[in-house]
């Protein structure tokens, strides 16, 4: 079950970048101010990658025997990780350039994961969406990828460390 959240997980980050790739076209030479469809396509792209990171940190609390709550905020799912895989999670946040996981978290929150951006997007009333997405830095979709690939590659060690994680469904092959 986790290895299958684990894919979800990878599969909003790589749509999250399609969207993306598609809106800016090439990063190098961004495109000018977008009007409607560009923004909206960002937005989306924006609420894929927030989904995707909060996903990884799910599979992770999961796999260290916690439940997160379902609240779509990476940092309640971060808060349900063991100490030890906070510990690896913070090294790894950090060796990206940002100056600790609350950094990094509160950007999630706050402009991936935000309530206001919901699930399928369109523009803020007013008909002007804030696009989060810059091509460079460590808030570029290239960093991002790049941070979501490492935490995936450790939620995936994880995974596999857990024995639970080879049931099919809960209960499974235990006889009544």
């Amino acid at each position: 079950m986790l290895k299958l959240d684990w894919g979800d997980a990878q599969i909003w980050m790589k749509t999250a970048e399609a969207l993306y790739l598609r809106s800016v076209g090439n990063p190098q030479k961004p495109l000018p101010r977008a009007g409607y469809p560009h923004t909206n396509k960002l937005n989306v792209a924006t609420v894929c990658a927030g989904y995707a990171f909060e996903l990884i940190f799910k599979v992770l609390a999961r796999a260290g025997d916690n439940e997160p709550k379902s609240v779509h905020k990476p940092s309640i799912a971060y808060e349900r990780l063991t100490p030890e895989d906070r510990v690896v999670v913070d090294r790894i946040i950090a060796s990206h350039g940002w100056n600790g996981s609350s950094e990094f978290l509160a950007y999630l929150d706050e402009y991936l994961c935000h309530g206001d951006r919901k699930y399928w997007m369109r523009p803020p009333k007013g008909g002007n969406a804030k696009v989060v997405f810059n091509s460079g830095g460590r808030k570029g979709m290239d960093a991002l990828k790049k941070l979501h690939k490492e935490l995936s590659d450790f939620a995936i060690k994880r995974i596999e460390e857990n024995p639970k994680d080879h049931e099919i469904w809960p209960g499974a092959g235990r006889h009544i």
